[in-house]
């Protein structure tokens, strides 16, 4: 399992992109992957699930996409 935080944050976009794919071929390989991102158009790129936090509380989590679906709010 590998636990990351914000680990493209301070990186420019080529570096954030191949860190990502570094990370997806590992989860293809069966490797689990918990990471904190602040880029809600990288997650949804690359997370398949996620928990939404907003002011301190979980505002949802689940399967990535249904957060971000028009009228789920």
């Amino acid at each position: 399992m590998l636990q990351l935080d914000a680990t493209t944050s301070s990186l420019d976009h080529a570096n954030q992109i191949d860190i990502l794919e570094t990370i997806k071929g590992l989860t293809v390989k069966g490797i689990l992957a918990f990471m904190t991102i602040h880029d809600l158009n990288l997650s949804l790129r690359y997370c398949d699930r996620s928990v939404l936090l907003k002011e301190g509380g979980d505002r949802g989590r689940g399967e990535h996409r249904k957060h971000f679906q028009r009228g789920s709010g």
